[in-house]
Order: structure tokens, then C-alpha cells, then sequence
């Protein structure tokens, strides 16, 4: 092998490595309702603009492309907290690739959150999500208030790649509709997150 393809063959096992997935550990495999599930990395979150990290808490049974309840991590973060609000079979839910794709499991482990559930306030009104697809529709908008058929970069404008910042489709929207809000929120303080 010559000098050139050994630089090469190290140079590929070097970015490799970089981009390995990592290794996350949840302080105890049972919480209960109302305290955090406390999720430490065995090392400083670290990635390229294009390969972010998101973490959630997701009922067990829920499908490995559920994106609720998304924390975006940040590069360096080395500790998360995850509220835990009802009872049941969970897994925290580490994701890697975003927002290339909008799911992409590299890490789970599971836990038991135990107790009555919890209310946070940041329950949308039922009904809210429905609403705004609605208005969306009648506006002849897209999912995220453009043109239909406009294309995003990384799939998504609830992403700013360049500050590594993301909010949710409600905040998205309601920044740029403030019509969308009273349409559908009525100061109920739906879609908050």
C-alpha cells in the first residue's frame, strides 16, 4: 500500500471516528413524575453545522420517526434534563444527522417514570395544531406559511443552521403571522413550548 492511499485510508478512519455517535447515560431508570430525567454524555457534544443533535423523551412504544417533544443540544453540552409529566414506559431518544433527516436514532436507553401526571402549561388547547393547518390552507401557504411547494435547506425553516437555534413550527409561525395567533390561539397560550 502506498504512502498516499495509508494517508488517505487514516485520514477516512480519523473522520469516522469524529462522527461516531455518543455515548449517553440516564442517571437512574426510574423517575418520577414532575422531576427530570437527567441524561449525561460520556464526552462534550461535538459535530459538524450539518450533523446536530436532538434528544426527547418518548413513550416507549412510540414510532423511532416521533420528533415530539425535540430538545435541540448544543455543541459542548455534556448534561440534559427531561421533564418527565406522566407515568409510563418511556425512552429517551438521542438523534443524530438533523437537520439532514429529521430522525435518525443513535442512542436510547430506557426508563420508568412512575406517579400521576403532571400538568405543565404548555399544553396546546386541543385542537390548535388542526387550526393552524387550517388557516395554513385558506392562506394557500405551506406547513410553514410559504408558497406551496416552497423547498427548504435542511428540510425545515424552524432550523437556523448557522446559529445552531430552533423553535417550533407554533413559534415559527406565530413570529411571522401574528393573524395565526389570535386565529388560533386566543390568548390561550396554545402551542407553546
Amino acid at each position: 500500500m502506498s504512502l498516499l492511499s495509508r494517508s488517505i485510508v487514516a485520514a477516512a478512519l480519523f473522520v469516522a471516528a469524529c462522527e461516531s455517535a455518543p455515548r449517553m447515560h440516564v442517571d437512574t431508570k426510574a423517575v418520577a413524575t414532575g422531576n427530570d430525567v437527567v441524561v449525561t454524555f460520556d464526552d462534550a457534544l461535538a459535530g459538524r453545522a450539518t450533523n446536530q443533535y436532538w434528544i426527547a423523551l418518548q413513550p416507549a412504544d412510540a414510532p423511532e420517526n416521533d420528533t415530539s417533544g425535540r430538545v435541540l443540544l448544543r455543541h459542548g453540552d455534556h448534561e440534559v434534563r427531561l421533564r418527565a409529566v406522566a407515568p409510563g414506559n418511556y425512552e429517551v431518544r438521542l438523534h443524530g444527522g438533523y437537520p439532514k433527516m429529521e430522525s435518525h436514532i443513535v442512542a436510547r436507553a430506557p426508563v420508568k417514570i412512575e406517579g400521576l401526571p403532571v400538568k405543565t402549561g404548555a399544553e396546546p388547547y386541543p385542537g390548535a395544531e388542526e387550526c393552524m393547518d387550517r388557516w395554513l390552507a385558506q392562506q394557500k401557504l405551506d406547513a410553514f406559511g410559504a408558497p406551496l411547494g416552497t423547498a427548504y435547506a435542511g428540510g425545515t425553516p424552524t432550523f437556523d443552521e448557522t446559529s445552531g437555534v430552533g423553535h417550533s413550527r407554533w413559534e415559527y409561525l406565530a413570529a411571522k403571522f401574528p393573524g395565526l395567533v389570535q386565529a388560533c390561539d386566543g390568548g390561550r397560550g396554545a402551542g407553546r413550548d
